[in-house]
């Protein structure tokens, strides 16, 4: 057995490793409220909404 599947083989439920961006599976940054599941920089290319240039 590798040791990865070994190390990864754990669930976690918990800390950085638990969840990851739905588009680009990065591990930081990301914005789980309301469901989104992305990191900030995957929300701002794909956010409908843009804000106004000051």
């Amino acid at each position: 057995m590798v040791f990865a599947n070994l190390w990864f083989s754990h669930p976690r439920r918990f800390g950085p490793g638990s969840c990851s961006c739905r588009v680009c599976s990065n591990h930081h940054g990301l914005i789980c409220k309301y469901g989104l599941d992305m990191c900030h920089r995957c929300f701002l290319e794909y956010a409908k909404v843009k804000a106004r240039p000051q």
